[in-house]
């Protein structure tokens, strides 16, 4: 299963919605839009990392949210 679709929102709660989806409702991946594309590029780039960590490499809301700040 694949999490996919919703509204752009703040870069916490959507980290936070993703590591859920991923870690407690069982999807093995994501598809992301709006919470990329509708930033400036270097915001997209350390969002594209941060939500890298969360799927790929497992990392907790705080260590994504630390990426995505940085």
């Amino acid at each position: 299963m694949v999490c996919a679709g919703g509204s752009s929102v703040e870069g916490k709660s959507f980290l936070q919605r993703l590591h859920d989806q991923i870690f407690i409702s069982g999807a093995s991946g994501n598809a992301t839009g709006r919470n990329i594309h509708q930033k400036s590029l270097e915001e997209a780039v350390r969002m594209c990392n941060a939500i890298y960590a969360i799927t790929v490499e497992g990392t907790t809301v705080e260590e994504a949210l630390k990426i995505y700040q940085s």
